[in-house]
């Protein structure tokens, strides 16, 4: 299994990790970079991978600095399924409509089976 960190290095937002197993590529959090300008500016970057690589996405939780950068990736081609648990998910709307984006989350489950 291999970890990489996509977000969330040296700063506190914009978290991103690639999980890779086998051929599974996994995006557990999608965040948004929020801060300074140079921060903000990362967000209208090209994705640190190809949406279309990933098998899934996983929402840890729904704070707009691990899930706001879900309707970029999607608009960049992902087009897996979004797994939250039914908390999370129950706020997107919320989390959408107050950053003027929007995108489909369903509520799945808790977790994903990578094995």
């Amino acid at each position: 299994m291999k970890l990489t960190f996509l977000g969330a290095t040296q700063t506190v937002s914009g978290s991103k990790f690639l999980i890779e197993k086998k051929d599974r590529r996994i995006l557990p959090d999608c965040g948004l970079f929020q801060g300074s300008k140079e921060l903000r500016l990362r967000n209208w970057e090209e994705p640190p991978v190809d949406p279309k690589s990933i098998d899934a996405a996983v929402l840890t939780h729904a704070h707009i600095d691990h899930t706001g950068y879900l309707p970029r990736f999607v608009a960049h081609g992902y087009k897996g399924p979004v797994y939250a648990t039914a908390a999370a998910a129950a706020m997107k709307d919320h989390i959408v409509a107050s950053h003027r984006w929007n995108v489909e989350i369903p509520a799945y489950r808790q977790t994903y089976d990578i094995n």
